[in-house]
């Protein structure tokens, strides 16, 4: 059916293989490319920071608790765990086909409610989920000329690696062998001593300042209190003058209010009533409007039915009275062929009258009774009609009269509407006046109330405080080791404590946000030595900073560290690309940012060590060299066998073409260009040419040895390998196909390799039974009989070989079973590994 399609519609077979090849070059641009496919390993790693722990306290403060929390996740299949020193690691494998998001999503609730009776010093724990986008996609050593190891860091880390990390599809830029700096902080005693002795003098010389403040604080309090009594009187005075005017005014107000709502009222019935009337008057016009257009229509029917009688009756007597005039005539002078054919002509008139008549359900007889009947009817319409006419005149007419009273009605609430307003708006004037007397009665009761409770509570705290300052002041020289305020853990707690910066939200100033954040991270010893460890706000007493009371130093691990790349001192930098971006596309980027930076920089060198893209080029060089390769052997053998260019220039054809249409297939079906996927196309590329030289071949040896004509070879040729070729591919397929349906790792890792398989040999066999006959007929319409060759005679020394075995089958069998059971025992004895 296709081979006969293909032939007979050739033009559009090359259609759709321009369409192939289009789809292809897009979808070949637009493919992803990556080391390996998109797979997600069911396992996972929990890790947890103990700092200053040992192997034993970790596994029991931190691994144990872990453990036991994953151990009742759903589908969790095994659980295993390290515990060293500062740092616990604990490793799950979940069942295969474990939705790894879903999996995460529940130990995070398991190891919130864990972590929550962890010491503060442990540290949140860590989930890291395993799969091939963990593995970096590049390596690469950054090295300066002339420049020691120190300075090599800062410059990576403030020049090259932010450049990096600003790369598209860059997730992740980390370094190794870096320096890295750090602050010492040394506690000495005797700087501790000598500043204790000075807060012990300022605190003293407090208490003797803190008396005499609360004795200047009594007089004043006392003072208050008498200004407060007269504040009082004076304003109940003021309130109560205010209340007797508002009162006066509202009265007034309510009486004129009721009189224009009963108004309002009566007028609002009113106005229903004509609303009833005038729906009332519109039912009836519509009636009116109605019976009208039926009597005019009737008008109309009554006066054409009369006028077509009349006609009738007016044309049957005329044409009557002629022929009593023929009928007269005939028999007085005799009958002549003139007056014979006028008789007629008026008779054949006669009948055609009467034949409108009975067309019309009447007779000559009933015409005059029904055109009286007519003229009858049509009176009495038109007197029905005058009628209407007047009625209607009569409901226009009351019709304006509603209108007038509407608007009249309309003209009075508005009058009203618009005095009540004004009532209203007086009305609320004046509550909004006792409102605002309410309020400023009870607001001045509040502040009185206030201002009373807080003379109170000042004269009591003052009382409290004096009483407090004697207690402190004999507790403090009796209890208090004033020369041991400022210790060792406390120096240690306020480090922790400042170091640190965290955003605490925004502030919002018109169009402007601001964002504010709490406490400041130190970047630097200074920051650091001027840190404020102790103020305590004393006359003589400076704040105490941590260069006061420690030594502070500056240190690197620049001795532990040893980084050589090019003879020079360097920093290794490991990349990751974020999901969703191609591995060949984001590494082609970092060697374009590599040879910009080496440009920008004078002295830069970047080595890439490792870099993903180069295999996934190594793997497409070798599909392209297969793809070549395959299609140059094809063209050999061909030429050997059918010793003619024009059927090897159609398989020629048909290899590319299958080969982009399974890469649109790719495209559709989320494949991606990783080295799986390529294996399979890689894998294919030798299989493509078969489905198109058995078709080949056979219209060949149709058009030559049988003597068929081009067209028909073309589609008998197809047509007779169609199963073959489909069943051949069908079992290749089937072979690669179980692929699909098997679970975990295995499915993820060689299912692309499957699809691609099935695509290219699906594309082969389409192409085979469109393309090929298609071209055979336009390019095999002339060809050479084949010369007996080296292949022929190869062909009569196998047909002599087969007719043998054939007649032997028993040694071919025992031979195959041989090799079959010795390459079992073969494979069996290599092993089997991932």
């Amino acid at each position: 059916m296709l081979s006969k399609l293909s032939v007979k519609k050739p033009y559009t077979v090359l259609v759709a293989v321009v369409l192939i090849l289009v789809l292809g070059f897009l979808s070949f641009r637009n493919m992803s490319t990556d080391l390996l496919p998109d797979m997600e390993f069911p396992y996972a790693i929990v890790m947890t920071t103990y700092p200053g722990a040992s192997p034993e306290e970790v596994e029991a403060a931190v691994t144990k608790p872990v453990e036991q929390a994953m151990a009742s996740i759903t589908n969790m299949k095994e659980v295993s765990s390290v515990s060293n020193s500062n740092v616990s690691v604990v490793i799950l494998e979940f069942n295969d086909n474990t939705d790894m998001n879903t999996a995460t999503i529940d130990m995070r609730e398991s190891l919130d409610m864990v972590s929550a009776q962890w010491d503060d010093t442990i540290g949140n724990p860590t989930i890291m989920k395993m799969n091939p986008d963990m593995m970096p996609i590049m390596v690469a050593a950054i090295d300066y000329d002339n420049i020691d190891q120190v300075e090599v860091t800062d410059r990576a880390k403030t020049d090259i690696i932010p450049d990096l990390e600003s790369v598209e599809g860059v997730a992740s830029v980390n370094t190794s062998g870096a320096v890295q700096k750090k602050v010492e902080v040394i506690i000495q005693q005797d700087k501790l001593d000598k500043m204790n002795k000075k807060v012990k003098d300022a605190v003293e010389g407090k208490l003797d300042d803190a008396q005499k403040k609360i004795s200047d604080n009594k007089e004043k309090i006392q003072d208050g209190k008498d200004t407060l009594n007269q504040k009082q009187k004076e304003t109940a005075a003021q309130l109560a003058e205010g209340e007797a005017k508002l009162a006066k005014s509202s009265k007034k107000m309510e009486k004129t209010l009721k009189t224009i709502n009963s108004n309002l009222k009566t007028l609002k019935s009113k106005e229903k009533t004509l609303l009833d009337s005038e729906k009332k008057l519109n039912e009836g016009i519509a009636q009116i409007k109605t019976q009208k257009a039926t009597l005019e229509a009737t008008i109309k029917t009554l006066t054409t039915a009369k006028d077509g009688m009349a006609q009738l009756q007016s044309g049957l007597k005329g044409l009557n009275a002629q022929k009593k005039a023929l009928e007269a005539q005939i028999a007085a002078s005799g009958e002549t062929t003139e007056l014979r054919t006028r008789l007629e002509a008026v008779n054949a008139q006669i009948s055609v009258l009467q034949s409108k008549l009975k067309e019309q359900g009447l007779s000559e007889a009933e015409l005059d009774g029904k055109l009286v009947e007519a003229e009858q009817g049509l009176a009495k319409a038109q007197a029905g009609l005058s009628q209407i006419n007047e009625q209607e005149k009569k409901l226009d007419k009351s019709r304006k009269e509603l209108k007038k009273g509407k608007e009249q009605i309309a003209a009075g609430k508005k009058q009203l509407t618009d005095a009540k307003a004004k009532l209203e708006k007086g009305q609320l004037s004046v509550e909004e006046a006792a409102q605002e007397l309410s309020e400023q009665k009870v607001l001045a009761a509040i502040k009185l109330s206030v201002a009373e409770m807080e003379v109170a509570d000042g004269e009591s705290k003052l009382k409290e405080a004096e009483n407090n300052l004697k207690d402190s002041s004999k507790t403090t020289k009796e209890n208090t080791d004033l020369e041991k305020i400022i210790t060792k853990s406390m120096v240690e707690g306020i480090l922790t404590a400042e170091n640190f910066n965290m955003p605490a939200g925004y502030i919002t100033d018109d169009d402007a946000s601001y964002l504010v954040k709490v406490g400041e991270k130190m970047d630097s010893n200074e920051d650091i030595e001027k840190l404020v460890i102790c103020d305590m706000d004393l006359d003589g007493l400076d704040p105490i900073r941590l260069s006061d009371v420690a030594d502070v130093a500056v240190t690197d691990n620049s001795e532990d560290v040893y980084v050589m790349v090019n003879g020079n001192p360097a920093v290794a930098v490991t990349m990751e690309k974020a999901t969703g971006f191609s591995t060949g596309d984001v590494t082609g980027r970092l060697v374009e940012r590599f040879e910009e930076l080496e440009k920008e920089n004078e002295g830069l060198h970047i080595s890439i060590l490792m870099n993903q893209g180069v295999y996934i080029d190594l793997v497409v060089d070798s599909v392209v060299q297969n793809l070549l390769i395959g299609g140059l052997l094809s063209i050999v053998i061909l030429l050997l066998f059918l010793w003619d260019f024009r059927p090897t220039i159609i398989v020629a054809c048909s290899i590319p073409l299958s080969v982009v249409t399974a890469i649109v297939f790719m495209y559709f079906s989320g494949v991606t260009l990783n080295i799986i996927s390529l294996s399979g196309l890689a894998l294919g590329v030798g299989m493509l040419v078969d489905n198109s030289v058995v078709v080949i071949e056979n219209v060949f040896r149709l058009r030559n040895e049988e003597g068929y004509s081009i067209k028909e070879a073309a589609v008998e040729g197809a047509r007779q390998v169609a199963g073959a070729i489909l069943a051949s591919t069908l079992t290749t397929i089937g072979v690669f196909a179980p692929i699909i349906f098997t679970e975990g790792v295995t499915r993820q890792m060689f299912v692309d390799l499957a699809l691609t398989l099935a695509y290219s040999l699906l594309a082969s066999l389409v192409v085979s039974l469109t393309l090929v006959p298609a071209m055979s007929k336009g390019m095999l319409k002339k060809t050479k009989v084949q010369k007996e060759t080296v292949i022929g005679k190869v062909k009569a020394f196998y047909s002599r070989l087969l007719a043998i075995l054939l007649r032997k089958k028993i040694f071919v069998l025992t031979g195959s079973l041989v090799l079959l059971i010795a390459f079992a025992v073969l494979s069996a004895s290599r092993g089997t590994a991932f």
